[in-house]
Parts: C-alpha cells; sequence; structure tokens
C-alpha cells in the first residue's frame, strides 16, 4: 500500500492556492491549505503534515520564519519555499530555515512536482531512520561455549600455526 503524504500549503494568493490545491489533490497528496502564517501554525498542530509548502512573503509573517516554527511543531516536516523574490536575494534566511526546496514564481508543475518527488523521499528517509532506531535491527544469539579445558578444545577451533599458541590457565597466548 503506498504511503498519502500530507502537504500543508500556506499561499496568500487565492488563485494560485486553489490551482495548487487542485493540482495536489489530484496528484493523490492528502493536503491541507491556509492562507497566512497563523493559520498555518494552527493547522500544523492538528494535521502533522509531512511536506510544506510555503509563500515566503505572507501577510502576517516571512516564509523562513514560518517553516522554524513549523519545525519546532513537527520536526520531521519538509520544507519547500516558494517566492517571487530571486533566491540569491533571500539566501541566508532560507539556509537558516533548514529549506529542502525552493521555487521562485511563475514556476510550472513539472517544477513542483520535481522538488516535491525529492521532499517524498526525504520524508521516508526520515521515516526509514525513525523506525530503525526505535526497532532493534536483529537480535544475535551466540551459543554457550562448550565447556572443558582449553587444550582440548584447540582441535575445534583451528589456528594457523599451532607452535606459536601457548596455553596458560586455560588462556591463549
Amino acid at each position: 500500500m503506498e504511503v498519502q503524504f500530507r502537504i500543508l500549503l500556506a499561499e496568500d494568493d487565492a488563485p494560485l492556492r486553489r490551482s495548487l490545491k487542485k493540482f495536489l489533490t489530484n496528484a493523490g497528496y492528502s493536503l491541507c491549505t491556509c492562507s497566512n502564517a497563523r493559520e498555518a501554525l494552527v493547522a500544523a498542530e492538528d494535521f502533522r503534515p509531512d511536506i510544506v509548502i510555503c509563500e515566503y512573503h505572507l501577510p502576517d509573517a516571512n516564509g523562513a520564519m514560518l517553516i522554524k516554527r513549523l519545525l519546532a511543531v513537527t520536526h520531521d516536516v519538509v520544507a519547500v519555499l516558494i517566492s517571487e523574490f530571486d533566491f540569491e536575494l533571500i539566501a541566508d534566511e532560507v539556509a537558516q530555515s533548514n529549506v529542502h526546496g525552493f521555487l521562485k514564481k511563475p514556476f510550472d508543475l513539472a517544477e513542483l512536482e520535481t522538488v516535491l518527488m525529492s521532499a517524498c523521499c526525504q520524508v521516508r528517509i526520515s521515516m526509514c531512520n525513525l523506525m530503525w532506531n526505535s526497532v532493534p535491527v536483529a537480535t544475535v544469539y551466540l551459543p554457550p561455549t562448550p565447556r572443558g579445558k582449553l587444550s582440548e578444545r584447540m582441535d575445534r577451533y583451528p589456528v594457523g600455526n599451532r607452535s606459536q599458541v601457548r596455553v596458560t590457565n586455560d588462556r591463549v597466548i
């Protein structure tokens, strides 16, 4: 069964928000849309998104700052920032906010799809890391060593050159 990724979209431009909503819903993502940062923070607590697509210039906040706040609420969220500004103008803020991808407006849906595929891969890696860190990979069972003197056990465990092995007090030196 395929995992359905949850996307939180924070975009103040209503026509673009509707267009992205239609595209993302048709692509099979579970979606929650917001028009400002305040709505996005409230929605993130209930919706628990895997991916956040956020406009840089929201009416009540900076998108890079919103991403920092969202990362505090949902630690493993993967963020994609969209903006009409060139990346060079906001690169410092983007780098400090742990953004996975950046799209400059206007972008086409193929660019968005490429960034989302990368973000989904990052989410899967995070999910696997959580599983691997919480569940032991393997349980190793070592059978008990046979009893007896070590000199009697030497035939069972081949040693390269027996002339170099000395047995003293049941230890190999």
